[in-house]
C-alpha cells in the first residue's frame, strides 16, 4: 500500500486522480501496488500495462500534469474553512469508505466534523406536493433532533426542505453537490449553501471549478447514500433521481425508507415501487428510529470523566478488534447486526475516539482500553 505523508505526496495524489478515464477501482489497484510515489514514478510503462493501464494512461501516470492539483491546493489555501480529503486522510468518512466506488477525493467547505456524524439521507421530488414538503420538514426536524445529521443533494424541493429543517433547529446538515464547490447549483440556493457551509458541510467529489453537468448528478447520488446509514425517500415519481439514490443504498447495504401516498398521485409511485421491493414504510419518525436505534441521541448524564461508558454490544465489538485491522465484513459476520446498524455503531465509537477506521479495517485505540467501562 502506497505511503502518503507529505504535502508533495498530496500534490502527486491529486494530479494522478485528475487523469481522465481512470476510475475509483483502478486507482485503488494502483495505490495498493506501490509503496511510495517515488516507487511509482520509477516504474515503467510495461509494469503499468500489466496493471491494466493504456499507453496514454501509463504516460500520464509517470509524468503527471500538476496544473489542476495546484489549482486544488490554491483553492484550499484561500481560506473559508476549505478542505481536501483523500482516501489516506483519517477524516475520510468511514461509511463512505465501505462502498466499492468510494471517491478518491472529497472537496469540502464548512464543518469537517460533520463527516464523522451519523447521517440520514433525505431525498425526493424537485416539484413536491404541499404534503411532501410538510413531511420532509417534519421528519427532517425530528431526525435531526434525534441525533442524525441530515444529508441531501441541495436540489430544489425535498432536498432543500430537508436542509432547511435541520438548520432551523440549529443542527448540522451535509449537502452533496453534483458540481464543483465554486458552482452552486441551482443558483437560487446560493444563500442556502452559504448557511450550510457555516452550520454544516458542503461536499463534492468534483474539482472546484467543475460546472453543473447533467450526468454528474446521478453519479453524486452514490455519495449521498454512501455517507448515510439509511435513505428516506419522501416523494418520487417512477423515473425520479431519488430512486437512483435508493438503488445505490440497496447496493451499499443501507436501509431504505419510503413514505406512502395516494395511489393515483404520480409523486407516490416511486415510493410505492420501493415499498414493493422491501423498503420500510414510514408514517412517523418512530418507524425509522426503531430500525436504526444506534443513531438516537441519548440524554447527557453525569459520567465520571475518567471512565467511558459503553453498551454491551459496543463492548462486544471492541472485543472483536485486535491489534490487526478488523474488516467490516468480519464484524458483520461476528455480530449478526444489520449493515446500517453496525455502521452507526462504528461511527459512534469512532466519534468517541475509541476506534479508528483504516483502509484495511477498524482498529481500537488500545491506549484507551483502561478508560472503558461496560454499562
Amino acid at each position: 500500500m502506497l505511503h502518503y505523508q507529505t504535502q508533495t505526496d498530496l500534490k502527486h495524489y491529486l494530479a494522478i486522480c485528475h487523469i481522465p478515464q481512470i476510475g475509483c477501482k483502478k486507482l485503488q489497484t494502483l495505490f495498493e501496488a506501490f509503496g511510495s510515489f517515488a516507487e511509482l514514478f520509477n516504474s515503467d510503462a510495461a509494469t503499468l500495462h500489466h496493471l491494466g493501464y493504456s499507453h496514454a494512461q501509463a504516460k500520464a501516470l509517470l509524468t503527471p500534469d500538476y496544473t489542476r492539483a495546484e489549482a486544488d491546493l490554491a483553492w484550499r489555501e484561500a481560506g473559508g474553512n476549505r478542505h481536501i480529503i483523500t482516501w489516506f486522510d483519517p477524516k475520510y468518512p468511514a461509511c463512505l469508505r465501505q462502498i466499492d466506488t468510494a471517491p478518491p477525493i472529497l472537496y469540502a467547505q464548512g464543518q469537517i466534523s460533520c463527516l464523522s456524524n451519523i447521517q440520514m439521507a433525505i431525498v425526493g421530488s424537485r416539484n413536491p406536493s404541499a404534503s411532501g414538503l410538510m413531511n420532509a420538514q417534519t421528519l427532517s426536524t425530528e431526525l435531526a433532533q434525534a441525533g442524525y445529521t441530515i444529508t441531501s443533494g441541495l436540489a430544489l424541493g425535498i432536498d432543500a426542505k430537508a436542509h432547511q429543517a435541520a438548520l432551523a433547529v440549529s443542527r448540522p446538515t451535509v449537502a452533496v453537490l453534483g458540481a464543483g464547490l465554486n458552482h452552486i447549483y441551482p443558483r437560487s440556493h446560493q444563500a442556502l449553501a452559504q448557511q450550510i457551509s457555516e452550520q454544516g458541510l458542503l461536499v463534492s467529489e468534483f474539482a472546484v471549478d467543475t460546472p453543473p453537468v447533467a450526468q454528474n448528478f446521478p453519479r453524486r447520488n452514490r455519495i449521498i447514500s454512501g455517507l448515510s446509514v439509511g435513505v428516506l425517500v419522501v416523494e418520487a415519481a417512477l423515473k425520479s433521481g431519488s430512486l437512483i439514490t435508493a438503488r445505490y443504498a440497496l447496493e451499499q447495504n443501507r436501509e431504505v425508507f419510503a413514505i406512502p401516498g395516494a395511489i393515483h398521485n404520480p409523486l407516490a409511485q416511486g415510493c410505492h415501487a420501493l415499498l414493493r421491493q422491501g423498503a420500510k414504510l414510514v408514517e412517523t419518525v418512530t418507524d425509522i428510529l426503531e430500525e436504526l436505534p444506534y443513531a438516537v441521541n441519548k440524554p447527557e448524564g453525569a459520567v465520571h470523566t475518567h471512565r467511558i461508558q459503553v453498551s454491551k454490544i459496543e463492548q462486544y465489538v471492541l472485543d472483536l478488534m485486535r491489534h490487526t485491522p478488523t474488516s467490516f465484513d468480519v464484524l458483520i459476520e461476528q455480530t449478526e447486526l444489520t449493515a446500517p446498524a453496525l455502521m452507526a455503531l462504528l461511527s459512534q465509537l469512532e466519534v468517541r475516539g475509541l476506534i479508528q477506521a483504516t483502509p484495511s479495517g477498524y482498529i481500537p485505540f488500545l491506549e484507551r482500553a483502561n478508560e472503558i467501562q461496560c454499562a
